[in-house]
């Protein structure tokens, strides 16, 4: 039996990832003024993607200016 590498394809149901590797929620502090997304934070999020992350959360972002973040 082989153990699977953090490297290793898996599939969750109908999701097929490229690896095992989990990128968590936190807060980059990179949304705009009024909790929009911006370049910077999907810049991020694409240098992860290539980088070979299988998943990656997106972090700390608010619809209402009482969740912002400061």
């Amino acid at each position: 039996m082989t153990v699977p590498t953090i490297d290793t394809p898996y599939d969750i149901g109908p999701l097929h990832l490229r690896s095992r590797l989990v990128r968590a929620g936190t807060s980059e502090t990179m949304a705009g003024e009024r909790g929009h997304v911006t370049a910077q934070l999907i810049d991020l999020h694409r240098r992860l993607a290539y980088g070979g992350v299988g998943v990656s959360i997106l972090g700390h972002a608010y619809v209402h200016p009482r969740g912002q973040y400061l």
